[in-house]
């Protein structure tokens, strides 16, 4: 099966805090512009409840100053979730 993650390719490193990092990234696809949040883990197991929050906020809301959340895309062998 393809990577979905091959579809984006990274421009620049936008940030990173205690949940995660923060790509530029452009969708190769569309040419669309879009942030690529990948979720630290805190352990092996368990993605942080703080992270789930948030994708479920960004999955509910619709508004011109906050991002669309277009995809979630789970990569078992590095243990992440990517935000698109």
């Amino acid at each position: 099966m393809a990577d979905p993650l091959n579809n984006y390719q990274n421009q620049k490193l936008l940030g990173e805090g205690a949940y995660g990092i923060v790509y530029k990234a452009r969708d190769i696809r569309t040419g669309q512009n879009v942030a690529l949040k990948q979720i630290k883990y805190v352990d092996d197991n368990d993605l942080p409840t703080m992270a789930i929050r948030e994708i479920a906020i960004l999955k509910s809301l619709r508004h011109p100053n906050i991002v669309d959340l277009i995809a979630v895309i789970q990569q078992n062998i590095l243990r992440s979730e990517t935000c698109v």
